[in-house]
């Protein structure tokens, strides 16, 4: 198995056990904590990365800014058909963002050890995203579409994406995962997967998310 290969698996293993950790926590004080680092991380990588990306490599910032946020408006409106639109919608987003992921990956020439391990380490993280964006949904949809997302990573090494598509695309999913979640976050700081008044962990592994965040963007 060749490096990108076993790189590819490692991501979608770590998104998997990401996902798996905030699914099978049964202490709500725990999810808490990780539902806020996701949401840490999720601000940190679309600003840090999937828009920097679609206004450097799009139609401009212009272009991208305005597409992020008419994306933001209407997928804030899908409220008005449920929370689980809006969480599909975000989920959908960060799919696609593994999707170009994995073009990515497969362009590269050769990667080395640290931009490895920064990638990989990212995706616990974004898989903990995933499945808080969900919350509420029984737990076979919540599993499907988080296991789901992460295969997209290697679907995208497999696949030809032109550059043209993929900017202005990301631009419009990050509009949309920015949207969730901004929701999700709210939902948290109302107590919505809380059960406890001790916010001080939560803030701090929100920080900690935006921590990884920052590191992927620099490293992987």
């Amino acid at each position: 198995m060749d490096t990108k290969t076993a790189t590819l698996c490692l991501a979608v293993g770590a998104e998997w056990a990401g996902a798996a950790l905030c699914l099978l926590t049964r202490k709500s004080a725990l999810r808490t904590v990780f539902a806020a680092l996701g949401m840490g991380f999720l601000f940190a990588v679309v600003f840090g990365d999937i828009l920097p990306d679609a206004g450097l490599y799009g139609s401009g910032w212009a272009t991208t800014l305005a597409l992020a946020g008419a994306s933001f408006a209407l997928a804030w409106s899908l409220q008005g058909f449920g929370s689980a639109a809006l969480g599909a919608g975000g989920v959908a987003g960060l799919g696609f963002h593994n999707l170009c992921e994995g073009v990515e990956i497969a362009a590269c020439s050769a990667m080395s050890p640290l931009a490895a391990a920064a990638f990989i380490a990212h995706k616990v993280p974004e898989g903990m995203v995933s499945v808080s964006l969900t919350e509420g949904w029984t737990m076979a949809k919540r599993t499907a579409w988080a296991v789901g997302a992460a295969c997209l990573i290697p679907l995208g090494a497999w696949m030809a994406i032109p550059a043209a598509f993929q900017a202005p695309v990301a631009a419009v999913a990050s509009g949309v995962v920015l949207a969730a979640g901004l929701k999700a976050s709210i939902r948290i700081a109302k107590g919505g997967l809380a059960g406890t008044e001790a916010w001080g962990v939560p803030a701090a592994a929100a920080a900690a998310g935006v921590a990884v965040g920052v590191f992927a963007c620099v490293f992987a």
